[in-house]
């Protein structure tokens, strides 16, 4: 769908205007035609470097044996060997998301690295997903993971004075990035569908993580379910989007601090804990990605390629 806004000449209207000019995120320049779209992608990049550290630390803390989003399959001949190699691709992709530097390919690669390890870890396990609801709540997670880091791409500029000849290079083409984006769009979505029906499949269980000083845990539980369904079916077929997407990252940002913050804080060496925590930080930082590359203008446009 073409767009509505003028674009500088030779740049894909699909790509985000939101990257450093001085080479450093931090220090990012958010002046844009859409500065709430640049602002969503500026703290969706922190939350997901953070959290893309932390992934990359505990693969070397726990030699990549880690329930939610690890990269590495249980059955991997040389275990310890992948499990460092996994940890320092998460490391290396956290601190190029923070500081910009060789952000666009390293996300794209990223995105096929959660996308084989999807598969690696679970095709062995795909038929028996419709009972089994951990396996398809991870494997989904991953395959989210995926179609975020492509989106997330699509935020970074491919041809930046910044970057040396050789970076532009090797950087994907703005084409293909939106390509890329709108395919991982629809993979976030429908994992975010998937993520609401296991709130209907097991309500009691999702209930007992609730606070106890929080009213109505069953409740919560369904409705939350609805939440998480109601968003992903917006991000796929492009429908109120952005408003959709805000709200998801502010209530998967909620969790956080109400839900998981806590657990972490009162068993501060459980890993299971702090990987919990930050699956739900990393995914409030892709739905702001998804929220950051609408339009707030015309519904889908930041989605179209040249």
């Amino acid at each position: 769908m073409p767009s509505t806004n003028h674009q500088p000449p030779g740049r894909s209207r699909g790509v985000l205007e939101a990257s450093p000019h001085s080479g450093l995120f931090l220090l990012a320049d958010l002046s844009h035609s859409d500065p709430a779209g640049a602002t969503f992608a500026w703290l969706g990049r922190i939350f997901i470097a953070l959290a893309l550290i932390v992934f990359g630390v505990q693969h070397f803390l726990y030699s990549g044996f880690i329930g939610d989003l690890g990269l590495v399959p249980v059955w991997a001949p040389a275990h310890l060997v992948w499990a460092w190699l996994a940890g320092t691709i998460l490391l290396l992709a956290g601190l190029s998301v923070l500081t910009g530097i060789y952000a666009r390919l390293i996300t794209t690669l990223l995105g096929f690295v959660f996308l084989c390890s999807a598969f690696l870890r679970f095709s062995a396990h795909i038929p028996g997903m419709i009972h089994n609801f951990g396996n398809r709540g991870v494997f989904f997670e991953l395959l989210a993971c995926c179609g975020g880091s492509w989106m997330l791409a699509c935020t970074f500029s491919g041809s930046g004075s910044g970057l040396s000849s050789g970076a532009r290079f090797l950087n994907p083409s703005d084409a293909l990035t939106v390509r890329l984006a709108t395919v991982g769009r629809s993979l976030f979505g429908i994992a975010f569908v998937v993520f609401g029906t296991l709130h209907f499949q097991a309500p009691a269980w999702i209930a007992s993580l609730i606070p106890h000083w929080i009213p109505f845990h069953l409740f919560l539980a369904w409705f939350t379910g609805c939440a998480l369904v109601a968003a992903g079916l917006s991000i796929t077929a492009k429908i109120r989007t952005r408003l959709s997407a805000a709200l998801l990252a502010l209530m998967l940002f909620c969790w956080v601090v109400i839900v998981h913050g806590p657990r972490i804080a009162h068993a501060f060496r459980d890993g299971d804990e702090w990987n919990s925590g930050f699956v739900c930080l990393t995914m409030a930082g892709y739905a702001l990605i998804a929220a950051a590359l609408t339009n707030r203008h015309h519904e889908g446009s930041a989605w179209a390629s040249r």
